[in-house]
């Protein structure tokens, strides 16, 4: 093995990364111990040189190479071994060419050499400026070809790479900062997880620690197509989730700002974490038997059981143009109570009302059975042609047993009085909406995690012995607050038993988990949260007959890293 000790090679640094290629294979010469490596490489059309990153007090962005500056190379040694260097920026002319320096121990030729920027990206490090910036994640894998042919001569102690190669970059380095709406709250970031989304390519870019400047980098030079961010500080977390980005059009670095909003999320496992739908599930049908799906349009919202001249709770909405009346077996009503996992999938229709169990889907909502739950199913990514109107581009699905039994036992120290926060308690309460529709709305208020009360001091949590919905009465602005802050409303909004709905079931309320239940020797029931008249069933095997109709509200999952 032969050590080159020092070569220089000077040429035009335009792009992110670079390599180059030949097609023969030529080895450098026993002879040759030391050499001066030397190539111009051509920019691609509208590459700029580009390694610092420093912003003036007129917004001018610097663009250019300084000595100093780290770069990669990455070659194969004439035993067919590969191996990595550093190489540093010595001079730079004032046209922009720069002249490095590196030690190579023996490369095999042209087509095994390869260079690259920034540095640390290749070793993995932490430092793109000032040693302020997070791991980028596979990003130095994803380095554009060059392209260029030729062989490594050598001549008179002077290696020379072929000439005309072209360079194409493949890192995108955006600074950004980021406000709530209003104030800028970069500064107060302590946490950082950005998710820039190219096609079907996603790249994780974190950052750690407070910095009043935050730099991201992600592979390929186009502006991605969707861009998943959020954001920890002391306050709060703040989340943008957008099919779309706002940053500047550009192939190396830009500077934008983005507007986070402050999220309110809930736990339903020590590390999982969703964010419900705005509103209980509707089926909006046809008398040909297809129909729509869409998400009430108010939390609290609910049918009822239809006819106006019955005895039974009646809910607080209609649909126009639609029947509503769920205790038929019509095709062509609304209703938001449905038999056990009748998406539609594999005629399990939401019209279903059979006193038959049996003729509902018996097994669990996940895995081989996903698709009878009607958020699976009709998502944006789920299978069914009719998706959820006003679900956005999200995937929702339901909570299972588990899962709603973990949410409703979290618990926080809470405000219990104006003055006194001393008490430990469950995450929810029993409640009456007095005044947002006409009649009073009966139902479970659910708070996010990290709770304390501190906006509303006197609610009384839990299901205190001998309490009732009575326990808290909140009325329109009460609901615009709590709403405000995340709070999640489920409204007790009746049950269908079979075909025909009972006054014994009046004011309850009943949801699906998509988890299914034995139950004796064979049965297999749908699990499910009830409650009614300050009392509550949420345990993970909680259990329901299949062919009652209950209400659906759907989650989707969320990441807070």
């Amino acid at each position: 093995m032969k050590t080159i000790k020092y070569i220089l090679v000077t040429f035009v640094l335009m792009a992110t990364l670079f390599s180059a290629c030949t097609k023969e294979d030529k080895k450098i010469s026993s002879e040759n111990k030391e050499v001066t490596l030397v190539t111009t490489l051509a920019p691609s059309p509208g590459i700029s040189t580009k390694t610092v990153m420093n912003e003036t007090s007129d917004g001018t962005i610097s663009t250019r190479w300084e000595v100093g500056d780290k770069i990669w190379v990455k070659y194969i040694n004439t035993s067919d071994a590969e191996v990595k260097a550093q190489a540093t920026v010595i001079a730079v002319d004032g046209s922009g060419n720069a002249t490095i320096s590196v030690t190579m121990t023996d490369p095999k030729n042209a087509s095994t050499i390869t260079f690259g920027f920034p540095y640390n990206y290749w070793n993995d490090e932490k430092d793109l400026k000032t040693g302020q910036i997070g791991t980028l994640n596979d990003i130095k894998d994803n380095y554009a070809a060059s392209s260029g042919t030729g062989t490594l001569t050598v001549s008179s102690g002077v290696a020379t790479l072929p000439t005309g190669v072209t360079m194409t970059p493949s890192v995108c380095i955006w600074k950004l900062s980021f406000t709530d709406g209003s104030d800028d709250i970069t500064s107060s970031v302590t946490k950082l997880s950005v998710r820039l989304i190219s096609g079907a390519t996603e790249k994780y870019v974190i950052t750690p620690t407070s910095q009043s400047e935050i730099y991201v980098a992600i592979s390929g030079s186009a502006t991605p197509t969707a861009v998943r961010i959020t954001a920890k500080t002391a306050s709060g977390v703040y989340m943008k989730e957008a099919n779309s980005v706002t940053l500047a059009s550009g192939n190396f670095y830009r500077t934008s700002s983005l507007a986070l909003a402050r999220v309110y999320y809930f736990s339903v496992s020590s590390s999982k974490y969703v964010l419900f739908a705005p509103g209980n599930l509707q089926y909006l049908g046809n008398a040909d038997g297809s129909g729509s799906w869409r998400f009430a349009e108010h939390q609290y919202d609910f049918l009822g059981d239809g006819p106006s001249s019955g005895t039974n709770y009646q809910g607080n909405v209609t649909v126009a143009g639609f029947t509503k009346y769920n205790e038929s077996g019509d095709k062509d009503v609304v209703r938001d109570v449905f038999g056990w996992g009748t998406s539609g999938y594999n005629d399990k229709y939401p019209y279903m009302t059979s006193t038959n169990s049996d003729s509902y889907y018996r097994e669990s909502m996940v895995g081989e059975g996903a698709n009878y739950d009607w958020g699976v199913y009709h998502s944006a990514s789920g299978s069914s042609p009719d998706k959820i109107t006003n679900g956005g581009g999200y995937s929702w699905r339901l909570w299972t047993s588990e899962e709603m039994s973990y949410l409703l036992n979290r618990s926080n120290l809470v405000y219990t009085s104006p003055t006194y926060r001393g008490l430990t308690k469950k995450l929810y309460c029993f409640a009456t909406l007095r005044g947002v529709t006409t009649n009073d709305i009966k139902g479970l208020v659910i708070f996010p995690d990290g709770w304390i009360g501190d906006a509303m001091r006197n609610i009384v949590y839990e299901k205190p012995s001998g309490g009732s919905y009575e326990n808290n009465v909140f009325d329109a602005d009460d609901w615009t607050l709590l709403e405000g802050l995340g709070c999640i409303f489920l409204p007790a909004a009746h049950v269908r038993d079979g075909n025909s709905f009972s006054a014994s079931y009046l004011n309850e309320g009943h949801y699906w988990t998509s988890t299914s239940i034995p139950y004796g020797s064979s049965e297999k029931r749908g699990g499910c949260l009830e409650f009614w008249s300050g009392s509550m069933l949420f345990s993970a095997t909680n259990d329901r007959l299949r062919k009652f109709g209950q209400s659906v509200r759907l989650i989707r999952e969320i990441e807070i890293d």
